[in-house]
């Protein structure tokens, strides 16, 4: 064989030799990287699964949550109170029934007791309680038709306390419609009255409460003395009544022998002086 061909056929098969394992190279580094994209690929979907599978149970979890809360409201007037009450300051304008169903909320479960509901009272609620109550009296929110008479009670009480009398007065004329006559309620609105230096209303409900309790002798006494201050001559009347039941006091004789005087019946007076002297 010619040496030349020899040559270029040894110099062909080598160069074939060389490219068929370039190629073998190339090709197994293709596979090499699709079989890395495969494994990628399923990573990536296995990630997708667990974060579809995290987010799923994230939700079922604060739905969870959420029902026990719900639950918990449901139970706890305070808790929901609370709740409602964040949410309604923090808005910028406010519904009456909205505001009224917090207050309630609120002093549901304090006791009916002025002197026990102070008490019962923390700083926290006491603070709640006193921004609302400003709210409800800034914006002129009524209530009427909003709660029953023993929630407007229970929120004159709370008001009273708070110092917002004119609230409390209000509260307690709307529970005066829906049961009109009551002696509880007038006991209430005659306290509001009497912080309020109305004379006239406290007379007013001290004869609703006398038209219930007529022997009550704490409210004929009390009766005695508003009519006495008023100047009234009508006020000789519950002292004579306090006197038919055998409960007139010294204190009571006194203020008697004083009408006495005012009226003109020197002797009378000093008679009810002597009486009282002697008791």
């Amino acid at each position: 064989m010619d040496p030349v061909l020899a040559a270029l056929l040894a110099t062909s098969f080598g160069f074939g030799g060389a490219g068929a394992a370039a190629w073998r190279r190339v090709t197994q580094r293709w596979k090499t990287l699709d079989d890395q994209r495969l494994v990628n690929e399923q990573a990536a979907a296995a990630h997708v699964v667990q974060q579809r599978e995290a987010v799923d149970s994230l939700a079922r979890r604060l739905t969870s949550m959420e029902s026990l809360l719900e639950d918990a409201r449901s139970v706890l007037p305070d808790l929901d109170g609370a709740i409602m009450a964040h949410r309604l300051l923090a808005a910028e304008t406010v519904d009456a029934p909205a505001l009224w169903r917090t207050l309630d909320r609120l002093v549901m479960g304090l006791p009916s007791d002025a002197e026990a509901m102070e008490s019962a009272i923390d700083p926290m609620k006491r603070s709640t309680l006193q921004r609302l109550f400003a709210r409800a009296a800034s914006d002129g929110l009524p209530v009427e038709g909003q709660l029953s008479s023993t929630s407007l009670t229970q929120l004159a009480e709370a008001a009273l306390l708070m110092g917002h009398d004119a609230t409390a007065e209000h509260l307690m004329q709307s529970a005066l419609l829906d049961r009109p006559g009551d002696a509880t309620l007038h006991a209430i609105a005659e306290r509001i009255a009497a912080r309020r230096g109305d004379g006239a209303a406290r007379l007013a409900h001290l004869e609703a409460q006398l038209s219930e309790r007529p022997d009550d002798t704490d409210l004929l006494r009390r009766q005695a003395h508003l009519l006495a201050s008023a100047g009234q001559a009508d006020a000789e009347r519950p002292v004579r009544r306090l006197e038919a039941l055998g409960e007139v006091t010294a204190a009571d004789r006194s203020l008697l022998s004083g009408l006495r005087a005012r009226a003109g019946a020197p002797d009378e007076a000093l008679a009810e002086i002597e009486a009282a002297l002697r008791e």
